[in-house]
């Protein structure tokens, strides 16, 4: 089943009350509370509040999005893994390396690769999946390299995010997504286009045609994603209710 739902970063002025809130009011059921403000590693207050917050209006915590990266040291990926677990998160979403794969040096990438099996074994002692972001400058910027680190790390706790690469073509992203798809558990939903001097971003209506692809390939495998939206084209929470109207009324 596709649920909806928002990455609470989208929102980095909002607190966790009106993420709440606005979540609620767009119609959305799931979130993915960020580590950066919103849900600081092993704040207890903020992870209260979160769990409460989200109990207490209907929606559901289906990720803790950290900002621990596979670069990191082992006490920052234990804080991250054990909030995901205090939030009762199905995953943990981490960086793999910050980096580009193709000028990384063979040991370097062994070192991350070693550090992303640890965060696999130990989220898994708190039945907890790890999600590494998709994303440029990481191990997962090609889908090559992606799945490569899937075959090295080689821990059927590891899965992946995907979110289409906005310096590639539609046809570059589908090919990617199908290869992806038996690891995938979310989705970061967006429409933007990157250029030389940054990203341009759009309504997410306006991607309509190319989204419906997307959802079709993700819909394939009869399994459990979220489409979690990530910003929004003016970062307005008009605009998000927005784009939340037109996710949705591309499941029905």
């Amino acid at each position: 089943m596709l649920k909806c739902g928002l990455v609470t970063v989208t929102f980095r002025s909002f607190d966790r009350k009106n993420i709440v809130r606005a979540a609620k009011n767009a119609g959305l059921s799931l979130l993915e509370w960020g580590g950066d403000i919103h849900v600081p590693p092993l704040d207890s207050y903020a992870i209260g509040e979160a769990v409460q917050l989200t109990a207490e209006n209907g929606l559901s915590i289906t990720a803790y999005g950290s900002y621990y990266s596979c670069t990191d040291d082992e006490e920052k990926m234990r804080s991250a893994v054990d909030t995901a677990s205090l939030l009762g998160a199905e995953t943990v979403r981490v960086w793999p390396g910050i980096c580009r794969p193709d000028p990384i040096t063979e040991e370097l990438r062994r070192e991350y690769i070693n550090n992303l099996r640890k965060t696999c074994r130990y989220a898994a002692s708190k039945n907890i999946t790890v999600s590494t972001e998709y994303h440029p400058n990481t191990l997962t910027e090609t889908t090559e390299s992606a799945m490569r680190m899937i075959d090295e790390v080689a821990d059927e706790n590891l899965r992946l995010y995907w979110q289409p690469n906005q310096f590639m073509s539609a046809e570059y992203n589908i090919d990617s997504l199908k290869q992806v798809l038996p690891y995938l558990t979310n989705i970061h939903v967006f429409n933007w286009k990157g250029t030389p001097t940054g990203n341009l971003k759009f309504p997410l209506a306006d991607g309509e045609a190319i989204w419906r692809q997307y959802i079709d390939i993700i819909a394939s495998d009869s399994r459990d994603h979220g489409l979690l939206l990530e910003f929004v084209h003016d970062g307005t929470e008009e605009q998000f209710c927005r784009d939340a109207e037109a996710l949705k009324s591309w499941l029905k």
